[in-house]
């Protein structure tokens, strides 16, 4: 409901009213915490449960003497190598081609207890596939009044969130692929998804960076794939769900690795620590607010801290002098000044 509100009320528009040093910091934010949010998968550590990023993050960097060292052997290479692979050939799949060739290590790992390798299936148990949940709203008849009010306010970030990753994530592939895209077709589409999720009992769905990222990176820009990947998730999910839940979990957390890596933008970095060094300021106070504190909150300060900069740089600006037309003259050449 609230993101068919914010598409009948155009409000989609205005929220990407940001300078691009926000954007760009948003991004590397998203970048950092998929990337180092992968040290415990990657590592074989326990996942922490801390409500932030930078508690995670803390914990897991102290939990590093206790990797194990077969996780470690699989994601560190295959991290590595995907990388690598990906900038020599980037028009081979390589995130489809090295998970797939993991699968007999996490064959090895059930096999073998003392591998140590956890899987899919060992982390989360055995994967049944299920599209369809009824859902149920037993939840709100459960739930005391007094904290009715604190799951609206829950519902409101859920559906602001929903709407800026959509939105930004569309607009960065945009950008990068030469494109133009429509933000209300873009509010509309996502407040269809979000009510068919609700319906199926699934959890709400975005415009995801990685999947982004990696679709300009193979070159998949055109609407079609984004319905093809859903006949093939529905395809796997279906069909060979008994067959991927031996994936090794440090190969999954090497995929999300690299994507997050190859998602960071370098090339604005770059360029403004050259040429726009308050631009690489915005940047990073932006990332660094998203990742340490709240993603929104980094997304409204960075935005304030640019505007108000533009606003300085403004007013420090020389007035336009208005020239009156002078009538034209046998002593005028060019006629109107």
């Amino acid at each position: 409901m609230l993101v068919f509100a914010t598409y009948a009320t155009g409000l989609q528009r205005y929220m990407l009213i940001m300078p691009t040093a926000v954007f760009e910091g948003f991004t590397l934010a998203v970048a950092l915490s998929i990337g180092l949010g992968q040290i415990p998968a990657g590592f074989g550590l326990a996942a922490p449960h801390h409500a932030h990023f930078l508690p995670n993050l803390l914990e897991s960097l102290g939990r590093l003497p206790e990797a194990k060292a077969a996780s470690a052997l699989v994601f560190v290479p295959e991290a590595l190598g995907m990388y690598l692979l990906l900038r020599r050939m980037p028009r081979v799949p390589w995130m489809a081609v090295v998970p797939l060739a993991s699968l007999p290590l996490g064959w090895l790992g059930e096999a073998n207890p003392l591998w140590g390798l956890p899987t899919l299936r060992s982390r989360y148990g055995t994967l049944s596939p299920q599209l369809f949940q009824p859902p149920s709203l037993a939840v709100l008849s459960a739930l005391p009044p007094d904290q009715l009010p604190s799951l609206a306010i829950a519902a409101c970030s859920v559906a602001a969130v929903a709407v800026l990753e959509t939105l930004i994530s569309a607009k960065i592939a945009a950008a990068r692929a030469g494109n133009h895209f429509d933000e209300a077709q873009e509010t509309h589409g996502l407040g269809i998804a979000h009510a068919a999720c609700a319906l199926a009992g699934a959890m709400p769905p975005t415009g995801v960076f990685v999947r982004t990222s990696l679709n300009l990176s193979l070159g998949a820009v055109h609407r079609s794939a984004q319905l093809m990947q859903a006949l093939l998730v529905g395809l796997v999910t279906l069909l060979a769900m008994p067959l991927f839940q031996n994936m090794p979990l440090p190969t999954i957390a090497a995929v999300l690795a690299v994507a997050a890596a190859r998602m960071c933008p370098l090339a604005f970095l770059h360029d403004a620590y050259r040429h726009a060094r308050p631009e690489l300021y915005i940047c990073l106070l932006t990332a660094a607010l998203a990742v340490s504190v709240d993603m929104i909150l980094g997304l409204l300060v960075g935005t304030v801290v640019a505007l108000l900069r533009n606003a300085a740089l403004t007013s420090q600006a020389p007035l336009l002098v208005q020239h009156a037309v002078l009538p034209k003259s046998e002593h005028q050449v060019g006629g109107t000044l």
